[in-house]
């Protein structure tokens, strides 16, 4: 407010030597008010309500859709805090194979038809790869990302299916979630998820199998009110390491802020969601844990309140042998 008032001083010292000169009727400054701020500084500090699914409601998200790889997608972003473009971003060289976490090198951003058309000259007739690029994660930084070991598990054998499939035409190369490859020369052959089908074909009907798709009688603020956005299970990931004894550090060192003001603002809310939630309200972890161990022990405490929805993951304790004796055997 400062800064604007001495701005206005400098036009209106000016305006009045020219009144008193006779150059000038009026000072037109002298009735020119200063707009208040508080309106800009509100829509600085107002922050879109973010929903948070309870614990059953994401459980039933999860193992609502019919494809397995669309089910550890959503509960890939819903614990891990990924973003939508990382997520299906994702290659088979991510995942670790010694430890339960995943590299975060690169998003594959589509181009529009008028760049692709300035760099080809030949429009509608290029397969789907040359569309796509790949760039820098948002933070431009490569980083790691923690996972519950279950789901790291699943990511493996996943990831090693992936080595034994073709490739898909590059930038995607061995993306671990993607689309089927109709024909060689479909325009949409090179796999990459996109979000509008995913809405439509697995995102819609999950979030409305979990009653999340919002209810206009509730309050202007109130996150029910609105549908669940994919974006939302990045806050369900901060809540679900703030659930028990996690320090507001680390959920910003998994949402990877470059602010931690943005993981504040965003996600701190969190620690008042918990309360309506018994499943997690209830759940105890050492407040001496390291963010793997608590991570392991919230997955566990969730997989304990919800015990259905394994098999439909695909992470029966099978999978869990097979790979314990693939590590053991040196196939790493």
């Amino acid at each position: 407010m400062g800064t604007i008032s001495n701005a206005r001083r400098v036009p209106g010292a000016a305006l009045a030597l020219e009144v008193r000169e006779g150059r000038l009727g009026v000072n037109p400054a002298t009735h020119l008010r200063i707009g208040s701020s508080k309106a800009r500084l509100a829509a600085m500090q107002t922050v879109d309500p973010v929903l948070l699914p309870s614990w059953s409601e994401f459980a039933t998200q999860v193992e609502t859709p019919e494809d397995e790889h669309d089910r550890l997608l959503i509960a890939l972003l819903g614990w891990c805090g990924l973003r939508w473009s990382e997520g299906v971003s994702l290659h088979e060289q991510a995942v670790w194979r010694d430890r339960p976490q995943i590299t975060i090198d690169r998003v594959l951003v589509r181009r529009t038809q008028k760049a692709v058309d300035a760099d080809t000259s030949v429009g509608l007739q290029l397969l789907e790869n040359n569309y796509w690029q790949q760039e820098p994660t948002k933070a431009g930084v490569t980083t790691t990302v923690p996972l519950p070991r279950p789901l790291w598990r699943r990511l493996v054998i996943l990831a090693d299916q992936r080595l034994r499939d073709e490739p898909m035409p590059m930038p995607a190369g061995r993306l671990l979630f993607r689309r089927p490859i109709i024909s060689p020369g479909f325009t949409n052959s090179i796999g990459v998820l996109d979000n509008n089908n995913f809405h439509r074909d697995v995102w819609n009907g999950a979030r409305e199998a979990a009653g999340l798709v919002g209810d206009t009688s509730l309050p202007a603020l109130d996150p029910r009110r609105h549908a669940m956005k994919i974006k939302d299970l990045r806050a369900f990931s901060a809540s679900v390491l703030l659930d028990r004894g996690s320090r507001l550090t680390e959920a910003e060192l998994l949402l990877r802020h470059a602010d931690k003001k943005t993981t504040e603002r965003h996600y701190a809310r969190a620690m008042q969601e918990r309360a309506h939630d018994r499943a997690r309200r209830d759940v105890q972890i050492d407040r001496g844990a390291s963010l793997p161990e608590r991570l392991d022990g919230l997955w566990e405490a969730w997989i304990q309140a919800f015990p259905n929805f394994i098999p439909r993951l695909g992470m029966e304790w099978s999978n869990v042998t097979e790979i314990s004796q693939r590590k053991r055997g040196g196939r790493f």
